[in-house]
């Protein structure tokens, strides 16, 4: 009977012992890497919204786009290269049902290099009256490809 017992006990304990895993026989991944924080953006897109609504029908949305690149011009931005547009919308439709004023809109987007002319583009556009602007995306286009082993 006790050899019986010790069977059994020696069974019991080897079984407990053969389920756990070791953590070197766990797969795993090793990841080597490099980050940077002092990296600057050279590409900073910013997005602008010319609206009637805004100034309450009294300047055009074409008055406040000759504005805009007057002072873009000004500020030295290459309009023909750093300025696109990105929409442009109207709400007639709503005007038929409604016979409310009709309101344009159009968004440009402006590619400028360093903080000091995002700096310049906020207040210069601040001072014609445009002040739907926000800073729309940030790149370094200098980042090198990094390969990982």
């Amino acid at each position: 009977m006790k050899q019986l017992l010790y069977a059994l006990l020696a069974f019991a304990s080897v079984n407990s012992f053969s389920q756990t895993k070791n953590s070197i026989d766990k797969p795993f991944i090793e990841v080597s890497g490099q980050a940077d924080t002092l990296v600057l953006p050279n590409k900073i897109w910013i997005n602008v919204l010319l609206s009637e609504k805004d100034s309450k029908g009294k300047k055009s949305v074409e008055d406040l786009e000759k504005d805009m690149f007057s002072k873009l011009k000004e500020i030295g931005i290459n309009i023909e290269k750093e300025v696109t547009i990105n929409d442009m919308s109207s709400n007639f439709k709503n005007y038929l049902l409604k016979q409310n004023d009709i309101f344009k809109s159009k968004s440009y987007s402006i590619i400028v290099k360093n903080a000091i002319e995002t700096s310049n583009v906020f207040i210069g556009l601040e001072k014609i009256g445009i002040s739907n602007v926000r800073i729309e995306k940030i790149e370094n286009i200098d980042e090198k490809n990094q390969t990982f082993n």
